[in-house]
């Protein structure tokens, strides 16, 4: 499974220049060093940026950018999470895009609970991880929550893994139908059932 290093995880702060108030991003690469430093990998295995102690919700966009590129660049072989410091599901997502867009490097994204309701708060989970671009790990494995959902509904064991051990991929619909097939059948009825009603299908 793709998962982070287990170990003391370093939670950075956001250094500010005294009298200007900038972002001090000298200060900043100090402090990863100084984690980089602490007995490698194997004890400190990454750090947070722009979380808890990092004064996300306080900077601009382009302050958040600029404290994530230095980080990312310094890290050396430290992995490194970012902080999105919103709860709104909108501007999480919006920020998610914009950091993958504008750093490459970050490992994870630290998000804020959205919602108590676990299905809102799956929905909106889901909204920032595809607004991030970075694909599900195909050896991912499935939560467990849900095995035991499918295995009370079904009777029948779920699979453990995003793919069950197989090479994702589909077959375009247009590119050849077994017409033994339940599921091109269906696919089938439903073109001729819904399509015409739209203009789709001739």
């Amino acid at each position: 499974m793709n998962v982070l290093r287990p170990g003391v995880w370093g939670v950075l702060p956001t250094p500010f220049e005294a009298t200007t108030l900038d972002v001090d991003a000298a200060s900043l690469t100090k402090v990863v060093n100084a984690y980089r430093q602490l007995g490698g990998r194997d004890v400190v295995p990454g750090v947070v940026a722009l979380g808890v102690f990092g004064e996300a919700a306080r900077l601009s966009a382009d302050e958040r950018e600029r404290v994530l590129a230095t980080v990312v660049s310094t890290a050396g072989d430290l992995e490194v999470v970012a902080g999105i410091p919103f709860a709104a599901p909108d501007l999480a997502r919006d920020e998610a895009a914009r950091l993958a867009g504008a750093v490459r490097g970050v490992r994870a994204l630290l998000v804020q609970v959205s919602s108590a309701d676990t299905a809102i708060l799956v929905r909106d989970l889901t909204r920032v991880h595809e607004a991030s671009g970075r694909p599900v790990d195909p050896a991912t494995a499935t939560p467990q929550s849900w095995r035991d959902y499918v295995a009370r509904r079904t009777g029948r064991g779920a699979p453990e893994l995003m793919t069950e051990g197989e090479a994702p991929g589909y077959l375009r619909y247009d590119s050849g139908t077994d017409p033994a097939d339940p599921v091109d059948q269906a696919i089938g009825a439903t073109r001729r059932a819904v399509f015409p009603e739209h203009g789709l299908y001739p």
